[in-house]
């Protein structure tokens, strides 16, 4: 009773931003994460008309022709907002299975311009496949998206279980066994997008698009997993990446 609160929490604010929202808001989530741990994940980086994988001074050479570009929509289903979160994740698919992180458009977006921003997003990066929940947004959208230059046929997925962290478990499989990657340099969205994966629990999350379009992508990825021939019979999770070879980086 004789605690100044006041003087007590200016104290606290001395502390490091995960002890400060313990004490003060009683948030005890990991701060590595939950369910997705994307600072461990390994990295890549663009060289011109190839991505570079793993650690100096060897590293594996991929060349931009051999990666499928694959993007998931999230458009963010919402009755009480016409401007809400949308987001848009392009994967990038290697030949083995692995997954890069390429891109992600997280904006307030409202309904008429989603088609819009997606034609440029899909004119930038080229996807061989677009995919989004099969929810009556996403149904809606359809013949508005078949209108546009760049956007190719919309797939409408089926909802992958009722709850977030279902749809979010095809993602959380492949991060979990290390074979997605995220860029080196420091993207725009990169912040942002880690922070998300980082705080998502899957149980009454603020915010979750971004998670959502990238569980669609690795539902996408999973689809394709019967073409990937040899490496079609690894299993989704527990399994160490096996190497294509590497070359010295120049």
């Amino acid at each position: 009773p004789s605690l100044d609160e006041a003087e007590y929490v200016q104290s606290l604010k001395e502390l490091d931003a995960v002890t400060l929202a313990q004490l003060m808001r009683g948030d005890w989530t990991d701060p590595t994460g939950n369910h997705f741990y994307p600072a461990l994940w390994p990295r890549f980086a663009f060289m011109s008309d190839a991505y570079s994988l793993g650690h100096r001074p060897y590293r594996e050479i991929i060349i931009a022709n051999e990666v499928t570009i694959l993007v998931g929509i999230d458009l963010a289903l919402s009755e009480e907002k016409t401007a809400d979160y949308r987001s848009f994740v392009a994967g990038g698919l290697l030949p083995d299975g692995r997954v890069l992180i390429l891109d992600v458009v997280n904006e307030r977006i409202r309904l008429e311009e989603i088609a819009d921003r997606l034609d440029e997003f899909c004119a930038k990066w080229r996807p061989l496949a677009v995919a989004a929940d099969d929810d009556s947004i996403a149904t809606a959208m359809t013949l508005e998206f078949r209108r546009k230059a760049h956007i190719p046929e919309v797939q409408l997925l089926p909802i992958a279980g009722r709850s977030k962290l279902a749809r979010a478990t095809p993602a959380i499989a492949i991060a979990g066994n290390k074979r997605m990657y995220l860029p080196e340099s420091k993207e725009v969205w990169l912040d942002d997008y880690c922070y998300q994966l980082t705080t998502f629990t899957g149980v009454k999350d603020q915010y979750d698009d971004m998670v959502d379009a990238t569980g669609i992508v690795a539902r996408l990825v999973n689809q394709l997993k019967p073409a990937l021939s040899p490496w079609d019979d690894l299993p989704d999770v527990l399994t160490a990446p096996r190497s294509t070879g590497y070359l010295p980086a120049y």
